[in-house]
């Protein structure tokens, strides 16, 4: 069976330096802090603002942890993702909140952004829940959305999951032991991401190896061999 290497930055690490990206957005909503606009308070406003300067090779949803506390509604944070919207590319910043807000519960639980979407159905008003897009209550909190197949495929055939973008393709090469590989971003969280894999790849005829893990999963087909490794908000494909 062919060999996989294994690397660090195939869960999506970045490495350490002085100010983080987190850090640099936070200091930059500092600074947007005083400009206004309709339909938004400044500071949500600048919040968004600072995570949309992030670099998207270095962007995470850390970079946007500000604005769950800037911003005090659903109203709000629609207006401010409208003026900013590279902040969140995804379609629906609400959708992209519920599931940053189920995937870090520790962090972001006691946020209006998180309070409001994790709040059973039935205590939050009609406008809020329109908004939220939920057509009748249900009560419980709001789960993280199921990732859908895109129809595209990525390396060796592996399919992708709506949303997902490419940002980095390296070629094999196999005089020099090097594996193919492709790197993802999306708006979804590590649980998210794995959970599509685990049924995707069965599905689409690949057999999960038992020395697969949360977030390094190994499959085969044959001769071929892929690991795919996840991190929130993006995901590695390497190929054998």
């Amino acid at each position: 069976m062919p060999s996989l290497k294994l690397r660090a930055a195939d869960i999506g690490r970045r490495p350490a330096s002085g100010l983080t990206a987190s850090g640099m957005a936070t200091a930059i909503a500092l600074l947007f802090a005083g400009c206004g606009s309709p339909g938004a308070d400044s500071a949500c406003i600048g919040a968004f603002a600072a995570a949309a300067a992030v670099s998207p090779m270095l962007d995470a949803h850390e970079d946007l942890f500000p604005a769950y506390t800037a911003c005090t509604s659903i109203e709000e944070w629609r207006s401010a993702h409208a003026l900013h919207s590279t902040a969140i590319e995804v379609a629906d910043p609400v959708r992209y909140a519920m599931n940053v807000c189920a995937s870090y519960q520790d962090e972001l639980r006691e946020t209006p952004i998180c309070e409001v979407v994790n709040a059973p159905p039935a205590e939050l008003g009609e406008i809020t829940s329109l908004a939220l897009g939920m057509a009748e209550p249900s009560g419980g909190s709001v789960a993280a959305i199921p990732l859908k197949p895109s129809g595209q495929a990525g390396l060796l055939g592996v399919p992708l999951p709506e949303g997902a973008r490419l940002i980095e393709r390296t070629p094999g090469d196999t005089a020099n032991h090097i594996d193919p590989r492709e790197a993802y971003k999306t708006s979804a969280g590590s649980p998210e991401i794995s959970a599509f894999f685990a049924a995707q790849m069965p599905a689409a005829g690949w057999l999960r190896l038992g020395e697969s893990t949360a977030t390094a999963l190994l499959f085969q087909k044959g001769d071929l061999m892929i690991g795919i490794f996840v991190g929130d908000g993006r995901f590695s494909l390497v190929g054998s």
